[in-house]
């Protein structure tokens, strides 16, 4: 793995940092191993799935597809569905899963176990609520978590559909001197817009905020609203607009890095030259504030 670390010493009484390779790049040659197995069935009324993975230590691969190793991984899951089909309700469906991730052929890192309700209502609108539960493990402290979750969405007309997504409860706060558990929530809600069979426009706004506990302190905050439209004008021209705005806030940062805005737009215009051929035009702009106090920031800077 390429990794630096950063290491800082005195010099004329001053410290200055330097980045150098990680131990890891010390020439020694590793073997490790993954291994992957799955069982799954697909019924009408029942459905399941098992499955297994590890990598042990000294497992690498280039192509950087594991974000860790030393691990093991296995998950079970159960769906049962029963179809009503009746004037407002398709089907019911009861599903429960669980994961677990250990240190390899050792001891619980992390966990999740969840249960929800789907209802399948008719004019294709779902959803579902159910309870969650997880623990995760973070400079060796393990966090227990509860919380909901709650998922729907719906194309119940012509040109519009309409999803989203909520969860509240318990939330990690990512600490490496005080790893610990907080109160919050995340959700986000997306619509996807089509006024003719040439053009979609999709909006779509996410919340995801941290607090110390329900009333306490705020830890994180993060805001983000993006716009995404599309327009073909023959079959080998088209074009698609963005714009995003961000708004972020983290206190574990200094005074003048607890807020970070930032806008950006861009356009794109594709052309099909042939098959698997493409020519692109494209702009972008980005803008953010300046990194300045908080209660002063005024003037947004072009990246």
């Amino acid at each position: 793995p390429l990794l630096l670390v950063e290491e800082t010493t005195i010099v004329d009484g001053s410290p200055v940092a330097e980045l150098r390779p990680d131990d890891a790049l010390d020439g020694r040659r590793r073997t490790g191993s993954y291994y992957r197995a799955s069982l799954t069935r697909q019924g009408r009324s029942l459905s399941w799935g098992l499955s297994s993975t590890g990598a042990t230590a000294d497992f690498r691969n280039q192509l950087g597809e594991f974000e860790r190793v030393g691990v093991q991984a296995h998950s079970a899951e159960v769906e049962l569905t029963q179809y009503v089909n009746n004037d407002w309700l398709r089907w019911v469906e009861e599903e429960f899963e669980a994961r677990t991730t250990t240190v390899y052929a050792g001891d619980l890192l992390d966990y999740v176990v969840g249960s929800s309700v789907r209802l399948a209502l008719q004019r294709q609108t779902e959803i579902s609520v159910g309870p969650h539960f997880e623990r995760v493990t973070i400079a060796g402290v393990p966090l227990d978590m509860v919380g909901a979750m709650l998922e729907g969405g719906s194309a119940a007309w012509k040109h519009v559909e309409l999803d989203g997504f909520l969860y509240i409860g318990g939330r990690e706060i990512v600490d490496f001197d005080d790893p610990r558990v907080g109160r919050g929530y995340t959700g986000n809600v997306n619509v996807t817009v089509r006024p003719t069979s040439r053009s979609t426009l999709e909006g779509r706004a996410q919340r995801s905020i941290h607090y110390e506990g329900w009333g306490d302190a705020l830890v994180a905050d993060a805001r983000i609203f993006r716009l995404r439209g599309t327009y073909q004008f023959t079959r080998a021209l088209g074009v698609r607009l963005l714009a995003e705005h961000s708004d972020q806030y983290d206190s574990d940062e200094s005074a003048t890095d607890r807020r970070d805005v930032e806008l950006g737009s861009s356009i794109l215009l594709s052309y099909e030259l042939a098959p698997a051929s493409f020519l692109y035009l494209g702009w972008n702009d980005a803008r953010r504030e300046f990194r300045v106090a908080v209660v002063s920031r005024s003037r947004r800077g072009r990246t």
